[in-house]
């Protein structure tokens, strides 16, 4: 059998995996690296470069600076002006702590910075009776993870396709190349949970008794220090302008915002590196190893051609556009959105290079897709930390649905205006 053909039914085994999670996401991921090298599909140096891979180096440099702005206490303050901007009315305080969460997701890990929020909702909600955790958690995660969406840093999954579109083709992105759109799409979000997403929740879950807590889930708050909160801006400062004018790589920079944390003593890096999330990391080196697995086996080239063959040379953009954008949001409701990216995009990136058209458009619909996927508690990590709400399965979908098709539409209408289809 070709390489292609083999790497063919490693995918499929692979796939299985993710969805069943018959195993851990990330023994699967690194399941795949193994099965590709000992099978001769790839090369050990080929399959396990991602742990290299300067995505990897600059994941671990935010993760370490989203650690130091928990230890400042800085959301914790943000969350207590939302409290007092909402003068004791709940709609207000989503409002309030809607648009914050939307800013700090988009420079800092959006799970983390849900995480701290909800301790934030849960410590609200259980001393004042005006307040209730099922009302404002899903609209507040929802929109940290438009937040994550909207810039190159705001979330893995936007990490995973940058990796992708700088292997395979010469282009990559800037960090605010995602924020063209990402306004526009937190506008909508915000209007649809301030609206129809509000009326749902009377009718819904208004009458549900409030739920025990599971404590064990909350992340600690830390209390506000004034001093640690103007050196941890200051070091969020160099690492964005370090990224916007690109006088170093990516993880280069990331590292340095990390390395000012430890000597403005904002972190202890021994504690840091014993809590972050060594998983994500693993995960992510190891899909980019599949990715560039599949890559030299030949079988997104064979994908390709298929793809040419059958449907011919003059298949309208806006067909692919579609496409990847709902297959990228239908299968990141059961499957990790990071596999998803990481599994979709480089065969779309195939059929779209050997079109001639601009590969921006196609990874972006596939990673904003991925990154706006929670009609179900299964989308990701993000999205699952919510359920200590109470909400159960089906809340998900009946919340989110529409406003889901609403973002669908807008991906597919503002990302060809910001990036055309031809260069």
């Amino acid at each position: 059998m070709s390489p292609a053909i083999i790497s063919s039914i490693i995918l499929v085994f692979l796939v299985v995996l993710f969805i069943t999670e018959l195993i851990p996401f990330t023994a699967t991921a690194i399941l795949g690296c193994v099965l590709f090298a000992v099978t001769g599909v790839a090369e050990y140096n080929d399959v396990f470069s991602g742990f290299a891979h300067n995505n990897v180096i600059m994941l671990i440099g935010i993760l370490i600076v989203a650690d130091a702005m928990i230890n400042s206490g800085l959301a914790t303050l943000i969350g207590d002006y939302c409290i007092k901007l909402s003068r004791n009315n709940e709609k207000r305080f989503i409002f309030f702590t809607c648009i914050a969460i939307y800013l700090m997701s988009m420079w800092l890990d959006n799970t983390s910075i849900f995480a701290i929020f909800l301790s934030i909702m849960v410590s609200v909600s259980s001393v004042n009776k005006n307040f209730r955790l099922i009302n404002m958690a899903m609209p507040v995660v929802i929109c940290a993870m438009v937040g994550g969406a909207s810039t190159l840093i705001g979330c893995v999954v936007n990490i995973a396709g940058q990796s992708v579109i700088t292997n395979m083709t010469e282009y990559e992105f800037g960090i605010f190349d995602f924020t063209k759109a990402g306004i526009p799409f937190f506008l909508i979000t915000l209007v649809y949970v301030m609206t129809i997403g509000m009326n749902f929740s009377k009718r819904t879950w208004n009458d549900r008794k409030n739920e025990e807590i599971d404590t064990s889930q909350i992340t600690k708050l830390f209390e506000a220090d004034a001093r640690r909160i103007v050196l941890i801006l200051f070091v969020l400062l160099v690492m964005i302008a370090g990224f916007v004018t690109a006088v170093f790589p990516t993880g280069l920079i990331a590292m340095i915002a990390a390395l000012l944390c430890q000597i403005f003593r904002l972190v202890d890096i021994k504690k840091t590196l014993r809590v972050i999330n060594w998983d994500v990391i693993v995960r992510l080196a190891a899909m980019m190893g599949i990715v560039k697995a599949l890559e030299v086996s030949g079988f997104n080239k064979m994908l390709s051609d298929l793809f040419i063959t059958h449907f011919g040379n003059n298949t309208s953009p806006y067909v692919i556009l579609i496409i990847s954008t709902v297959i990228s949001m239908a299968i990141s409701q059961v499957m990790s959105n990071t596999a998803t990216v990481l599994i979709l995009l480089p065969p779309i990136l195939a059929v779209t290079n050997g079109l001639g058209y601009n590969p921006l458009p196609f990874a972006l619909a596939v990673i904003y897709g991925a990154s706006l996927a929670f009609m179900m508690p299964t989308a990701g990590v993000c999205i699952g930390l919510s359920m200590i709400a109470g909400y159960k399965f089906k809340d998900y979908f009946r919340y989110s649905w529409l406003l889901s098709v609403l973002l669908a539409i807008g991906i597919i209408v503002l990302v060809p205006i910001f990036f055309p289809f031809r260069i």
